[in-house]
């Protein structure tokens, strides 16, 4: 089991950072298309700022999941002294499984916005897009974390070492 929790894991990962890396590539390939349409031609690229803001969303919603991953992410460290060591083990699996709670409940309230978004027919208005693509990374990041947290919460071995800030 914790192999193929392992397995799944890397690949979740594998599949964050790929869609992180196109959104960024997509952010610069946006924005040097826009500069080069104004310095040639007179004309940037319609939407292109717009459309970058949206990408560059896109892979830092993204990175919340590959925080979480990699055990980057920020956390309130007030009480870590005062409790004993020991407890330690008890108490990470306790906020992972919390963690994982509070994901699920974002995950779900998030999913309802995306649907009334969708069934509302929002549309960017620069673009002219509708909005609800681009806001489908809302859900995911959240039950991306939430399944994560689940698996650190059941197999505690699977847990990332948690990385101090550098200062």
């Amino acid at each position: 089991m914790v192999a193929t929790a392992r397995r799944m894991l890397a690949a979740l990962f594998w599949l964050e950072s790929a869609i992180a890396v196109a959104a960024l590539l997509a952010v610069a390939a946006i924005l040097f298309a826009d500069v080069v349409g104004r310095e040639l031609f007179g004309q940037g690229l319609f939407g292109a700022l717009r459309a970058a803001v949206y990408a560059t969303a896109i892979a830092g919603l993204i990175g919340f999941g590959l925080c979480t991953a990699a055990g980057a992410h920020m956390r309130v460290n007030l009480l870590d002294k005062l409790l004993p060591a020991r407890l330690e083990p008890s108490i990470e699996r306790i906020a992972d499984g919390l963690s994982f709670v509070i994901c699920a409940a974002f995950a779900y309230w998030s999913v309802l916005y995306v649907l009334q978004t969708y069934a509302q027919n929002e549309q960017a208005l620069s673009l002219g897009v509708p909005v609800w693509p681009f806001q489908v990374v809302l859900p995911w990041m959240f039950i991306s974390a939430g399944i994560r947290y689940l698996i650190f919460a059941l197999l505690p071995v699977l847990r990332p070492v948690e990385q101090e800030p550098t200062p």
